[in-house]
């Protein structure tokens, strides 16, 4: 689907669907991610859409767009901080409405993506598309490729990225999101149905819950350790198990000052969530409803969220975030 940007009233504007009247200043393509334009085509859309954006099908050429849209700088500085560590650093960034930004990679055979939209940041691979130049709608001005440019960089060139990096991507992203996309009343209801199934899919639910925990970011801890308490409990995990899993990494990650009333805060969510779920023989079948979230804890401490690197090809598997 391409549309006229001009400034005429009688073209389409950027993102809205034209009128019946406008149709004939519309093109509408069907199976553009199967098929590839010809030069003679792609001449005659030059042509009749001058001002028109140029755009990246996902599919025939195995890129991968991995599209961050947090607002606020901080998160957004984070994530993609996470983002580079995980999937590696790739050429190809482009800026259309700052901080958010669209990073290129490229698939391996095989790779399979369950979903698009994670809440705060997309991946695309086999649908939907992207533009490349052109003007952003909300900004008005152009996209911006501050390293290198899709004009000289093509997807052969790109560094190649495999189910297990997004599936780690996702994984480490997903405490930002959830935080961002949940009202503060949901928060702990929404976190800990996110680690039920994340934790039930586990070698080790305990060590998992920890090392998800020890990687939240600065802000969204407590909300995190009263999920994992809920979660793991569900699960089956007795008391004792997850007080001794969870209760130094929480405390460890508040300022020194904190840390008595850090401890008082844990014990009160182990024994808010028991006291809603069940004894620990009922743990494995519960499933009471959650009330509202036990009294906010103090304020996190200041360490460093991402001071602990972590190169795509360290180990196999992805079961600790950056750090």
């Amino acid at each position: 689907m391409a549309g006229d940007h001009s400034a005429d009233a009688s073209r389409p504007r950027p993102g809205r669907q034209p009128s019946e009247h406008e149709a004939s200043h519309y093109l509408r393509l069907a199976g553009f991610q199967q098929t590839r334009p010809t030069d003679p085509e792609v001449s005659a859309w030059a042509r009749s859409y001058p001002a028109s954006g140029i755009g990246l099908a996902y599919g025939p050429d195995r890129v991968v767009g991995i599209d961050l849209d947090w607002q606020y700088r901080e998160t957004a500085t984070a994530t993609w901080d996470i983002t580079q560590r995980i999937l590696g650093p790739t050429p190809l960034i482009r800026i259309g409405a700052p901080p958010k930004r669209l990073a290129l990679y490229r698939a391996t055979d095989g790779l399979r993506v369950e979903g698009r939209a994670f809440g705060g940041f997309e991946v695309f691979t086999r649908s939907g598309q992207t533009v490349l130049y052109g003007l952003h709608p909300g900004t008005g001005r152009a996209y911006a490729w501050p390293e290198e440019s899709p004009l000289t960089v093509g997807p052969d060139k790109l560094p190649v990225v495999t189910s297990e990096h997004i599936t780690a991507l996702i994984q480490c992203l997903a405490p930002y999101r959830l935080a961002r996309a949940l009202p503060p009343s949901d928060r702990t209801t929404g976190i800990a149905a996110e680690l039920i199934r994340a934790l039930r899919e586990a070698p080790n639910a305990i060590t998992e819950a920890a090392a998800i925990l020890a990687a939240t970011p600065h802000g969204q801890r407590h909300y995190t350790m009263v999920g994992a308490v809920v979660a793991l409990m569900h699960l089956g995990h007795s008391d004792t198990d997850i007080r001794v899993a969870l209760g130094p990494v929480y405390i460890d990650l508040t300022a020194e000052t904190d840390r008595p009333q850090a401890r008082r805060v844990f014990g009160n969510a182990i024994a808010w969530a028991r006291d809603r779920i069940g004894p620990d023989d009922a743990t494995a079948m519960a499933t009471v409803p959650m009330g509202p979230s036990p009294r906010p804890g103090p304020r996190d401490g200041d360490a460093d969220e991402l001071a602990r690197p972590l190169h795509p090809h360290y180990r196999r598997r992805y079961r600790v975030c950056p750090r």
